[in-house]
């Protein structure tokens, strides 16, 4: 073969490799531009599964994270608030409950302090159809100190000692109305349960580690013990329940002004006692009265606690 039907095959076999390469990079091409496709399509997808199980108005790709929700909670803002639609100069009212039964079961009110869930269920019922709004304990401590304004339907509802009674009868009533609370838990006793427990509308907070007993002159151990006693055992209340735990409730409501100074000192910001009355602008952060239920407390009466 000659100088020149050499070079003929050789271009052609340069054409045929340009032509080839051209070919292979046009493939990947269309096969990277169908998995982008592919996982917008997939993306498009998620969001739309969510929006038809949670509703046309979610749309969102997936649950806000637990410590922005909260974050976004505590930093209302009532600055706008009318005054007609502020809370008024009655104040907060901080409701106090105890104990739980259920007569459909064949239980029985101990005492006073026993509430028929039932009753409990028309409480909360009411307060969700009425709109109530229920603030957290820092925006308790800012509304009595002044800094801030609540809206006029306010209420907080706190439940003391941590009873079972609470966890077996009245949670189930809680959670279906999605209705906020405290419960005051006695650490020692029972500080456990804020894991065993961990519902989303509960908050648990502070009776004390081990102060929920007479002292020597049969009052609270509160106003008994020496002042590192009493501030060792709200330190150990609060590292059981954690950083959130900044509200306090004296135990048999007893305290002084020795209890009162170990509370701040131990980081609490509020402090509820089981004195008669609502908070408000200007009480004393650690001594808050509240308004006491009992088992006679039906739901026409409940409305005059909470208005």
């Amino acid at each position: 073969m000659d100088n020149k039907g050499i070079k003929g095959e050789v271009s052609k076999e340069l054409v045929l490799f340009i032509i080839l390469i051209i070919v292979i990079g046009g493939v990947i091409f269309w096969v990277n531009r169908s998995d982008k496709t592919t996982d917008t399509s997939a993306k498009e997808t998620t969001t739309e599964e969510v929006q038809d199980e949670n509703g046309e108005s979610e749309k969102v790709e997936g649950e806000a994270p637990k410590e922005e929700t909260e974050k976004e909670e505590n930093e209302v803002d009532f600055s706008k608030l009318s005054d007609s639609e502020k809370l008024g100069s009655d104040g907060l009212p901080i409701l106090m409950y105890h104990f739980f039964y259920d007569k459909t079961k064949g239980e029985t009110a101990k005492d006073g302090n026993w509430l028929e869930v039932a009753t409990f269920e028309e409480h909360l019922n009411y307060l969700e159809e009425n709109d109530f709004y229920f603030p957290t304990w820092q925006q308790v401590a800012d509304y009595v100190n002044g800094k801030i304004d609540l809206p006029k339907k306010s209420v907080v509802l706190t439940v003391d000692d941590g009873e079972e009674s609470f966890f077996k009868v009245a949670l189930p009533v809680i959670e279906k109305y999605d209705i906020k609370l405290t419960q005051f838990l006695v650490t020692s006793w029972n500080g456990w349960f804020k894991n065993d427990y961990p519902a989303k509308q509960v908050t648990y907070q502070s009776h004390s580690d081990n102060m929920h007993k007479a002292g020597a002159d049969g009052r609270g151990a509160i106003v008994n013990w020496s002042y590192s006693e009493i501030l060792n055992d709200l330190k150990t209340s609060r590292s059981v329940l954690g950083d959130e735990c900044i509200a306090f409730c004296y135990p048999f409501g007893h305290y002084n002004d020795n209890a009162k100074k170990a509370v701040k000192e131990a980081g609490f910001k509020i402090a509820v006692t089981t004195e008669g009355g609502r908070a408000k602008k200007g009480s004393d952060p650690y001594a808050l009265p509240r308004v006491r239920t009992s088992s006679s407390t039906t739901l026409e009466v409940f409305k005059g606690l909470v208005n």
